[in-house]
């Protein structure tokens, strides 16, 4: 029997399958741990990390680094926006735009936008279905349509991103929490601070709870952390960064995800340093691949410099 680190029940060994810490669709392939069950780690994923793989600001981000997800296909996140007529306009990954079909009537006026001749003609057949037209109207119209000038289409389109850092933060804290059982070991499930985070997850899981979590803080630019995750993503690209190290008897640890900066992250997660025999680390995963050791020596050599 092992005990599940989410929900805390003892299960069978059968009933446990790999969790990945930073959630696979972010190129994440080595940081993994064996000790959530099958029922959470399918939670998690649709109810916490669906916050950093999902929506229309991590899709963005993801398309910056040309990350797939599990169907081997980088977002597009550019699939549908507004033109500068508040016309809503299609692109495909050519960056090809289309004009979403659409018919006002106004009076007697049908207004249609389309982006071919033969759609708007099929718009029309379809209402002349749908409201009786007699033929003579439909000819007529269809006889406009044919006629028509056609025009070349390059418009300017403006998208709407958005993003929940509540709700980003969430799925950070459950990377933090995995990532320090992995390090610390199995003693960490009774930290305080480990039973403060596996309460918020447990509640985001259970009750779909997002709240404002005020033990996390964004890491800005200015701050001396901030300067050296700007220098990491300029140095090592593609790579996500966590850096766990104890400050006054606190383990600290720093999460960028991408190495960017509107990703970056810093927390406690205890306040007993001293239960640990080892509680000083520091990761790059490298996108896609495993980070090797040598990389990882030279680097920590340079922060201690």
């Amino acid at each position: 029997m092992k005990k599940c680190i989410i929900c805390g029940k003892s299960k069978k060994e059968s009933e446990f399958n790999i969790e990945h810490i930073i959630p696979e669709a972010l190129g994440n392939k080595s940081l993994k741990i064996d000790k959530v069950c099958t029922e959470c780690n399918s939670k998690l994923g649709s109810k916490v990390d669906k916050y950093i793989t999902t929506g229309s600001f991590m899709e963005l981000i993801r398309n910056n680094y040309k990350v797939a997800g599990k169907n081997k296909k980088i977002p597009f996140p550019f699939k549908e926006g507004i033109d500068e007529y508040g016309n809503r306009v299609r692109l495909d990954n050519n960056f090809k735009p289309t004009i979403i079909p659409k018919v006002e009537k106004i009076g007697n006026i049908y207004n249609i936008k389309a982006s071919s001749k033969q759609e708007a003609i099929e718009i029309i057949e379809k209402v002349y279905e749908r409201e009786n037209l007699n033929i003579n109207q439909k000819n007529e119209i269809i006889s406009k349509i044919e006629s028509a000038e056609m025009k070349t289409y390059k418009p300017t389109i403006s998208y709407d991103i958005k993003a929940n850092f509540n709700e980003i933060e969430l799925a950070i804290l459950k990377i933090a929490y995995e990532y320090a059982y992995l390090r610390l070991g199995d003693t960490y499930y009774d930290d305080i601070c480990g039973i403060e985070i596996r309460k918020i997850i447990q509640k985001a899981i259970n009750n779909n709870k997002v709240e404002k979590y005020n033990f996390i803080n964004h890491i800005w630019t200015e701050s001396e952390f901030g300067k050296i995750i700007n220098n990491l993503g300029k140095e090592i690209n593609n790579s996500h960064f966590l850096l766990m190290q104890t400050v006054n008897n606190k383990i600290q640890l720093i999460i960028s995800l991408f190495c960017d900066m509107s990703l970056s992250y810093i927390m406690d997660i205890s306040d007993n340093a001293d239960r640990y025999d080892n509680t000083n680390f520091i990761e790059f995963i490298k996108l896609n691949k495993t980070w090797y050791n040598v990389i990882k020596i030279n680097i920590l050599l340079y922060f201690l410099t």
